[in-house]
């Protein structure tokens, strides 16, 4: 058995750990008391390593990372630590805006070459899947032309719509909901709802996280 932050108790093989942005953002304050000056001291947070500017679209750097992670630890961590990389060797002493962004793209090629390494032994053509993402250029797009561009890679019908449900379960692709009645665009992934499904006149979207190594428009 194994309990949940929450204290629900569940056998083993059916726990769910669903991960808060505070929670996730906490894990990086942790490891960055950690690693300094020996450890231990507590309360340095997020901006006493990472610059408090703005970001594009007028988000903090806390958020712009979030947004791209799969809500885990192990995504969050491997973003924070190519942005040190980066700023480290641009001699920054906090990782800056231009650290991020070019931390991103690491870390991007990072969780696709995860992806291949988790995918490849249950899709039957994981080349012509990630041709098939790169092929749609954009992040957002509908389920006919996801079959049209896996077609077009020699994806056969069924193996196509295996594909997405693979991607769909990987927290690849997502439904996107562009918003109304007071609400903003949004986009659902398996990780925070494992239920979510491809509706025939839908949009869907890849993750955020996924778009520089695979050259998709934020469109």
């Amino acid at each position: 058995m194994e309990r949940r932050p929450g204290g629900d108790v569940r056998a083993q093989d059916s726990v769910f750990l669903d991960w808060t942005d505070e929670e996730l953002a906490a894990i990086i304050e942790v490891r960055i008391d950690s690693s300094v000056d020996g450890g231990g001291a507590g309360g340095r947070s997020w901006n006493w390593i990472f610059t408090a500017d703005e970001m594009r679209q007028r988000t903090s750097s806390q958020r712009y990372i979030q947004k791209r992670c799969l809500g885990r630890p192990c995504d969050i961590i491997a973003f924070a630590i190519h942005a040190r990389d980066v700023a480290i060797g641009n001699g920054h002493d906090v990782i800056e805006n231009d650290d991020i962004y070019n931390g991103e793209r690491m870390y991007s090629r990072h969780i696709v070459d995860e992806l291949i390494d988790e995918l490849q032994n249950h899709v039957p053509d994981i080349d012509g899947a990630i041709g098939a993402l790169k092929g749609l250029g954009k992040r957002t797009f509908t389920l006919a032309e996801w079959e049209a561009e896996a077609g077009r890679r020699g994806l056969a019908a069924d193996v196509a719509a295996v594909t997405l449900e693979s991607l769909f379960e990987a927290s690849v692709v997502g439904v996107y909901s562009s918003g109304g009645q007071g609400g903003g665009p949004k986009t659902v992934y398996r990780y925070k709802d494992r239920f979510v499904q491809a509706r025939e006149s839908g949009q869907l979207q890849v993750h955020s996280g996924f778009t520089k190594e695979l050259n998709l428009k934020d469109a």
